[in-house]
C-alpha cells in the first residue's frame, strides 16, 4: 500500500480488516499534516497581505502626538489666533491711493 495511491472499491473490498485500519490510520496523519500545513499557509498570506495593504507605519496611530491633516481644518485649530484673540472687533480698512511715481 503506497500513501499516495488511490484505491478502486474492489481493492478495498479484498483488503482484510488490518489493512484497512493501517490506511485509515495513515490517511488520518495524512490529513492532519495537510490541515496543519494549510493553516501555517493561511497565517502567512494573512500576514503577508497584511504587509502589502495593511496599514503603515506612517499613520497617526502609529506616531503619538501628531495630529493628521484633517485635524488642521477643525475649526478649533484652523482659526486658533482668532477664537483666542479677545478683541471681536474688525479692524479698519483704509484705501490707500498712490498718485504716481
Amino acid at each position: 500500500m503506497a500513501d499516495n495511491s488511490v484505491f478502486t472499491p474492489e481493492q478495498l473490498d479484498k483488503m482484510d480488516k488490518q489493512a484497512l485500519i493501517a490506511l485509515i490510520i495513515s490517511q488520518q496523519s495524512q490529513l492532519s499534516t495537510i490541515s496543519s500545513q494549510l493553516n501555517l499557509l493561511t497565517q502567512q498570506v494573512a500576514i503577508m497581505n497584511q504587509r502589502a495593504f495593511g496599514r503603515k507605519t506612517e499613520q497617526k496611530d502609529q506616531i503619538p502626538n501628531q495630529l493628521s491633516f484633517q485635524d488642521y481644518f477643525n475649526d478649533e485649530v484652523f482659526n486658533e489666533p482668532e477664537v483666542l484673540s479677545n478683541s471681536s472687533k474688525e479692524p479698519e480698512i483704509t484705501e490707500v491711493i498712490i498718485s504716481g511715481y
